[in-house]
C-alpha cells in the first residue's frame, strides 16, 4: 500500500527489509536482547510516522455518528467431541512441544492460525491432502466420508455438526430460513471457511453468493445490489 501511494518512499524491497522488517521482527522474538527489543520498537514507531503522513485511518469514531446503533451478541460455542480429540493431539504434538521450550514467535503465530482453523472446523486442518502444523498424528480422526476421494473425484460430505461454531450456524439458519425471509452477511478471515460455507448452502438448496478478493468490482458491486434488492430471493 506505501509502495502504490508513495513509490520508493521506503526504498527497494532490500532495503525495507534491512531497515525495517528485520529489526522489528527480531525484537519481537521470546530470545531478543533489551537492545533489540528497543531497536524494533524505535524503527516500528519511525515507520508508523512515515507511513501516517499519508494513510487515513477511519475508526469507528469516526464511522459511528453516521451509522445506527451496533448490537453485538457474543455466542460462546462449545467444540465438538472431535475437535476436543484433535486439540487433545494437537497439545501433544512435536510441533507443541518445540513451541513450548522456546521456539520463534514464526511457529507462535504458525500455531494460533492452526487452531483457528480448527476452532472453526475440524475439515480445515487438512487442505490439499496437507495436515496444518500439529495436527499430522490427529487427520486420522476426520470420518472417512468428509474427505476427499482424488481417484474418484467425488465431492465429500459436509458435516456442520462436526464443529461447534458451524453447528450452532447451521441451525440458527435453517431455523430463520424456516421462519422468516431475512438475509445473513457471513464473513470469515479465511477463503477456505468461506468454501465450506458455500458447501453447506449448497447442501440444503439455501441460494447465496460469494464476496472475495478474487472478484472484480463490477461484480462485487452487482452483486451487492442484487443482495439488497427485496425483490430477490
Amino acid at each position: 500500500m506505501v509502495h502504490f501511494a508513495n513509490p520508493d518512499l521506503l526504498g527497494s524491497e532490500k532495503d525495507f527489509c534491512r531497515q525495517y522488517q528485520r529489526p522489528i521482527l527480531r525484537g519481537r522474538e521470546p530470545d531478543a536482547t533489551d537492545k533489540e527489543r528497543e531497536r524494533g520498537e524505535t524503527k516500528s514507531s519511525e515507520l508508523g510516522k512515515i507511513v501516517n503522513q499519508f494513510i487515513l485511518r477511519r475508526t469507528n469514531t469516526l464511522l459511528s455518528k453516521h451509522l445506527p446503533p451496533k448490537l453485538v451478541c457474543v455466542v460462546c460455542c462449545s467444540m465438538s467431541q472431535l475437535q476436543t480429540q484433535m486439540y487433545r493431539q494437537f497439545l501433544d504434538s512435536k510441533a507443541t512441544r518445540l513451541l513450548v521450550n522456546g521456539g520463534k514467535q514464526s511457529m507462535v503465530l504458525e500455531s494460533i492460525n492452526s487452531l483457528r482453523k480448527l476452532i472453526n472446523h475440524p475439515l480445515l486442518v487438512s487442505e490439499k491432502g496437507k495436515a496444518s502444523k500439529g495436527f499430522e498424528d490427529a487427520i486420522h480422526l476426520l470420518p472417512d466420508e468428509t474427505i476427499s476421494d482424488r481417484r474418484s473425484g467425488s465431492r465429500p460430505v459436509f458435516d456442520p455438526s462436526l464443529g461447534g461454531k458451524f453447528s450452532v450456524l447451521h441451525q440458527l439458519l435453517r431455523y430463520v430460513k424456516a421462519t422468516s425471509s431475512d438475509r445473513f452477511v457471513l464473513v470469515s478471515n479465511f477463503t477456505s471457511t468461506l468454501e465450506l460455507m458455500e458447501r453447506m448452502c449448497m447442501q440444503e438448496g439455501w441460494k447465496s453468493c460469494r464476496l472475495d478478493g478474487s472478484c472484480s468490482i463490477k461484480k462485487r458491486t452487482q452483486m451487492v445490489e442484487e443482495f439488497n434488492d427485496p425483490r430477490g430471493g
